[in-house]
């Protein structure tokens, strides 16, 4: 929830997908969604979403043209809700998931020129890096697949939350080995669930990657990362496998029960 001027609206996060249908399709469905989120809700997209868009130059064009004109919000990636996690350990209420406002208002002289913010940091090099990084992540990924087998022929609930616990430590560890060490150094217990961000993320690997053997394709990266905002906002308009996963991740593992999915069935 964010509060405005005394009042509480939920943040609802739209999806690469659904944002792609609705520049595609407008009609009804568009019409549906922004009944929606202009409903007590700010709308908020993520940058991993952002960048994905502007690798389709008129798609992106298009985004702006729409969406600046809502009041709403770019989330912060990965790497900084991971930072703010680790900053705030043991206190994630003080996490704020935005990191810039995605509006201009045409009655103002003075505008927030959103085309130029995002312009200046999705460059071709931060792009082309970008890239690499995602196939990098990939990599991971699939290694990870080949070195966890169940014990059992299926994996037991158990068996998946250890995996979520180990991989989280192992992402602290590469992403800020410096304070992990201090936090070893001081004998200070690191919290697994303490890094919500993270394990979702790893959550949502294993069902894609392990329960549904699904062959990971570059795409499922952005998905992941997208998906690391889920603990901190209050609902997501996504493409129906990743609600179901979702849904099951909260069914079966009582994590991220915050949130409410959607999916463009709801809206048709």
């Amino acid at each position: 929830m964010i509060n405005v001027k005394n009042e509480s609206y939920k943040i609802i996060l739209i999806d690469t997908c659904i944002v792609s249908e609705m520049l595609k399709r407008k009609g009804n469905l568009s019409k549906n969604i922004f009944s929606k989120i202009l409903d007590h809700r700010y709308p908020c997209f993520s940058f991993d979403t952002i960048i994905e868009l502007k690798r389709a130059p008129k798609v992106y064009e298009e985004f702006i043209d729409v969406f600046s004109f809502l009041p709403a919000f770019i989330l912060k990636n990965s790497v900084l809700l991971i930072e703010e996690e680790i900053l705030n350990y043991g206190n994630p209420k003080v996490i704020d998931p935005v990191i810039t406002i995605l509006h201009r208002n045409p009655k103002k002289a003075e505008n927030f020129d959103v085309k130029a913010f995002l312009n200046s940091h999705l460059t071709k090099e931060y792009l082309e890096k970008n890239q690499e990084e995602y196939k990098m992540a990939l990599e991971s990924m699939l290694d990870l697949r080949n070195g966890y087998p169940p014990k059992n022929g299926n994996y037991t609930l158990k068996e998946i939350e250890e995996f979520v616990e180990l991989v989280t430590y192992k992402q602290l560890v590469v992403r800020d080995k410096s304070w992990c060490q201090d936090m070893l150094n001081k004998k200070k217990t690191i919290y697994a669930e303490k890094f919500p961000s993270i394990q979702i993320m790893c959550y949502l690997a294993f069902y894609k990657f392990y329960i549904n053997n699904r062959k990971p394709k570059l795409s499922d990266v952005t998905d992941l990362l997208i998906a690391t905002s889920y603990p901190y906002i209050d609902e997501v308009i996504t493409e129906k496998n990743q609600s179901e996963m979702v849904r099951q991740i909260q069914k079966k593992h009582k994590f991220c029960n915050n949130l409410t999915t959607y999916t463009i069935k709801d809206f048709i």
